[in-house]
């Protein structure tokens, strides 16, 4: 049994991740991909993939980012 402690901590964990999660849209092009990725086994796809899939959540944050400065 886990202690009080411990539970506290994993809650806090699962609560600061909920805050911090990122939505990514697939278009079908690239859910075709992942599939045929998933199918094939094959990793050196799957790192191309998740590498343009991290260009593409970075491009869509600093899209999102607006200054202070902007009103």
């Amino acid at each position: 049994m886990r202690s009080l402690k411990s539970a506290a901590v994993s809650g806090y964990r699962r609560n600061n991740m909920e805050q911090d999660a990122t939505i990514v849209t697939l278009t079908k092009q690239e859910l075709m991909q992942l599939e045929m990725i998933v199918v094939d086994n094959d990793k050196e796809a799957a790192l191309v993939f998740l590498k343009e899939l991290r260009a593409k959540i970075e491009t869509n944050t600093i899209k999102g980012m607006k200054s202070h400065l902007d009103g």
